[in-house]
């Protein structure tokens, strides 16, 4: 090759028969466009019922493109800890009628749960 001369290598997806990529677009993409052209998937380790109950996580499954959301019982008891999201639901506990704290703490889990669910259907 001679000087001034730029090499050009095939890219892989071009050798698996998919159409070549244009690196500078690839480069300019939103972050969001190339995470799903990566066939990944944008996830939110978090749950409250305040982002249930405002839009928020509407906003962020429209917005964001999340298309997932983990938990576990210490989220739970971070979101009930550390918000008034809950203090409904808690001031009606009756503990008369049978049911553990461990049976209300999971209740609200699920119910969170249920409703984040409901909202990932569509996508």
């Amino acid at each position: 090759m001679g000087a001034g001369k730029v090499a050009t290598f095939p890219s892989a997806s071009s050798r698996r028969g998919e159409p070549p990529c244009n690196l500078i677009e690839d480069l300019v993409m939103k972050p969001l466009d190339v995470t799903q052209t990566s066939h990944q998937s944008l996830w939110l380790d978090y749950i409250r019922r305040g982002i249930l109950a405002s839009g928020t996580l509407d906003e962020y499954i429209h917005t964001y493109g999340i298309r997932g959301l983990t938990s576990n019982p210490t989220i739970f008891d971070h979101a009930i800890a550390e918000s008034s999201d809950y203090d409904t639901a808690i001031g009606k506990y009756d503990p008369s009628d049978g049911r553990s704290i461990e049976d209300l703490f999971f209740t609200l889990a699920i119910e969170d749960l249920q409703n984040a669910a409901d909202r990932f259907r569509a996508i």
